[in-house]
């Protein structure tokens, strides 16, 4: 306490410095220790207004680092958590990537094969009604046949009827 109040009268001069009453307004400083050499510490004064009378300087006083330390520290886990959620990301992704390839190759399969299979048993049948139109178009209907004459009244004909 003594040598921070040292060194605030040092850089201030008096306590009721112009700096020093400023409200709301941070002053912050270092300074190194008389008493131990390698040492020092970050100032931090706030000048407080209690009423129209009445003001208090408010000080702080930490060794310097104190809290870089450990925000330095909080800064690197944290860029490592980033660095392993990036790599994860991407890994992720790749993966995503792969399987929705094998999933569009398997429908292009699929398709192709059901197309195929479905080609095949329609063009069967087409192939299968062609060769019966041929048929049916080399028949020769221009004689008549006492076989094929249906024209008189409760006269049947030699050939049996199938849906019979």
């Amino acid at each position: 306490v003594q040598e921070t109040s040292e060194a605030l009268l040092k850089k201030h001069t008096y306590w009721n410095a112009t700096d020093l009453r400023i409200q709301n307004q941070e002053q912050v400083f270092t300074f190194s220790s008389t008493k131990y050499k390698d040492r020092q510490y970050q100032v931090g004064t706030l000048s407080v207004k209690l009423d129209a009378y009445t003001r208090w300087l408010v000080v702080t006083v930490v060794p310097v680092g104190a809290f870089d330390k450990r925000a330095k520290e909080s800064e690197e886990a944290v860029q490592g958590k980033l660095c392993d959620l990036k790599v994860e990301v991407d890994r992720r992704v790749r993966e995503t990537s792969k399987l929705g390839s094998l999933i569009f190759i398997a429908i292009v399969v699929s398709s192709a094969s059901v197309g195929g299979v479905l080609g095949c048993k329609v063009s069967q049948g087409l192939s299968r009604l062609s060769e019966m139109m041929h048929g049916l178009g080399n028949l020769d209907i221009s004689r008549v046949n006492k076989e094929f004459d249906f024209s008189k009244p409760g006269q049947t004909s030699c050939i049996k009827d199938i849906g019979a």
